[in-house]
């Protein structure tokens, strides 16, 4: 599953800064994702790779105008470096998209737009059966307890399919079972019944309308009472 972010960015240097928060107890990071830490405001340092390194234009309010995206390991390498920098923020990207950073260094935007992938966690049995009814896994915004999101309304746990019969296909099938009773009374009392083949004509076409008039009246709702 991937997650974009909300306010795309139109360039590395955002007005406002922030870190990205996950909700663990719904979502964890893939195994693919990169940690990518972007430092504001820092002073030239020409021990970093200047591959990482970008200018704001305008200066943070220690005067600097200079900003570094690195991973982890270079984050820990160069920490004595950065530690006059502004600020920093930490971005996830994926995988593919780090890699593309090393031939396109001024592509972060792009990285950081393109979002990044997570693994929903929250209950993947009860998700797995929701997906099989034919809903959609979801959570409640308030308790995040786990909901089922069926074409009708959430369920707790899945959809299930539900058959609807009209009244009149419903009156046409009785009738049609009354006559295919007293058809089956009568070839079993009179041994003289010269009419056997149209007699399971009739049954197997009553068997072949009552199937396909469930089938077409059969989708996915939620049982009353679970949400």
């Amino acid at each position: 599953m991937t997650i974009a972010p909300v306010d795309t960015w139109e360039d590395p240097c955002p007005q406002q800064f922030h870190n990205i928060s996950l909700n663990h107890n719904l979502f964890d990071f893939a195994a693919t994702i990169r940690n990518l830490t972007i430092f504001y405001g820092c002073p030239l340092e020409d021990d970093i790779p200047f591959q990482h390194r970008f200018n704001c234009g305008t200066t943070t309010s220690n005067g600097n105008t200079y900003a570094y995206y690195l991973d982890e390991s270079l984050s820990r390498l160069h920490r004595s470096e950065l530690t006059d920098c502004d600020t920093s923020i930490i971005v996830p990207v994926n995988q593919s998209e780090f890699d593309e950073l090393w031939n396109e260094p001024d592509n972060i935007v792009g990285a950081w737009n393109k979002g990044f992938e997570v693994m929903y966690q929250k209950d993947m049995i009860s998700c797995l059966a929701c997906r099989n009814s034919g809903g959609v896994c979801g959570s409640n915004s308030s308790s995040l307890d786990f909901l089922c999101f069926c074409p009708d309304h959430p369920c707790s746990k899945s959809c299930v399919v539900s058959v609807q019969v009209s009244q009149s296909s419903f009156d046409e099938l009785q009738t049609e079972r009354n006559e295919y009773m007293l058809e089956e009374w009568r070839f079993g009392f009179n041994v003289v019944y010269d009419f056997p083949a149209i007699f399971c004509e009739r049954c197997d076409n009553l068997v072949e309308k009552c199937s396909n008039l469930m089938n077409e009246s059969r989708y996915p709702v939620c049982k009353p009472g679970l949400v």
